[in-house]
């Protein structure tokens, strides 16, 4: 494995953010975002639509370790690290629990620490901030509350004024 690593920052970031999305919403197979695509339209995210198009088999196996196993996280790292530091970085950067980074030391591991564990760090938030995973009910959410914030109106006073956008929500709060 060499010393320097050929994947940018923001790829290992991007396929974190994949990772942590599926694993999040317990996407454990390529038939559950499909799934939230036909059903479910209001939490559709350019990140689920990605993992449509970009998933493989590994991916989802990686996915069902994050929501499953993540006690075997470090142990499947460490294979993975000796045929694929994309995913290897992504899978470490997506855990939720870091305690793996005792392994921080060892020879496998240590293409994915110092500097650029922080860089990783910092490009996933920057995809986080500009987006990439808010669904269309966040965006929905956020827009009402400027408008509340803005004009001091009530959530019906909104509803009756944008009514054609939010029907079904109309409906409910009548």
């Amino acid at each position: 494995m060499a010393a320097d690593h050929p994947n940018s920052t923001k790829d290992v970031a991007w396929l974190a953010l994949l990772y942590r999305t599926a694993q999040r919403d317990c996407l454990r197979d390529a038939s559950q975002p499909l799934y939230v695509l036909e059903s479910d339209a209001g939490h559709v995210t350019l990140a689920l639509l990605e993992m449509t198009r970009r998933f493989s088999d590994v991916d989802w196996t990686l996915v069902r370790i994050l929501i499953d196993k993540p006690d075997r996280i470090p142990e499947a790292a460490k294979t993975l690290a000796e045929w694929d530091l994309l995913r290897t970085e992504a899978l470490l950067h997506a855990a939720e629990d870091k305690s793996w980074t005792s392994y921080a030391g060892h020879v496998w591991a240590e293409p994915f620490f110092r500097q650029r564990w922080w860089a990783v760090e910092r490009a996933m938030r920057k995809l986080v901030d500009s987006g990439l995973t808010a669904s269309r009910d966040d965006v929905d959410g956020v827009a009402v509350a400027v408008f509340k914030f803005v004009t001091g109106a009530t959530y019906e006073e909104f509803l009756d004024k944008y009514e054609i956008f939010f029907p079904q929500e109309h409906a409910i709060a009548s």
